[in-house]
Order: structure tokens, then sequence, then C-alpha cells
């Protein structure tokens, strides 16, 4: 299950990668893009890091799901306000937002056991 997730994983950069050089159609992305990647990282980064082990159980889970579900329903909106300027950004939204999405759901199926 984990080798196919990373299988998804690594075709969905290239595909993120393949969109940004050959499908820029008018230039520079909205700050909401921005946000939504620096938010993609910074969730990113405290999750391998383990900074949700630092915060007491019950903390750490609220905060665990309202980030991660937070980050989905701020990448959709992404991919609905970046669709009318760029659709390269705005793929590349939305593709994000399923990795995370299905990484999260994935974690939690995973913990549930």
């Amino acid at each position: 299950m984990s080798i196919l997730f990373l299988i998804v994983a690594i075709l969905c950069m290239f595909l993120v990668v393949a969109l940004y050089i050959w499908g820029s159609d008018s230039g520079k992305p909205s700050k909401l893009s921005y946000i939504l990647f620096g938010l993609t990282v910074a969730i990113w980064t405290s999750f391998l890091t383990g900074v949700f082990t630092l915060f007491p159980d019950r903390l750490a889970n609220v905060m665990w799901g309202i980030s991660w579900i937070g980050i989905l329903i701020l990448g959709f909106i992404a991919f609905l306000y970046e669709f009318k300027n760029n659709k390269a950004y705005a793929f590349s939204a939305l593709i994000i937002c399923f990795i995370n999405g299905s990484f999260y759901m994935f974690a939690k199926f995973i913990s549930s056991m």
C-alpha cells in the first residue's frame, strides 16, 4: 500500500513540474496559491520533524485534524480561484490538495488500526 502511495505521489510531482514548465499561460499565481504552498511546506515540515508530538494528545489531535483539513479546503478554494486566471497553477494546487488529503486519510486509517 505504501509503495502505491509513493508511486502516485511521484507521478503527481512530475505532473506538477510539467504543468509549471509547459502550462504557464498568464504569469504569476495569486497570493492564495503562495499561502497554500507555504502552509503545505510548513505542515509537512512540522509533521516530519515531530512537532505534533510535543503537545498533549488531545491538543495534537485537534491541531492535526484542523491543519490537514484546512489545507484541503484552502487547496480547493485556490483551485477554484486560480482556474480563471492560470490553469497550470490551478491544477497544481488541486494535485497538492489531493496528495495532502490522501495522506491525511491514509494516516487516519493507519492510526485507527
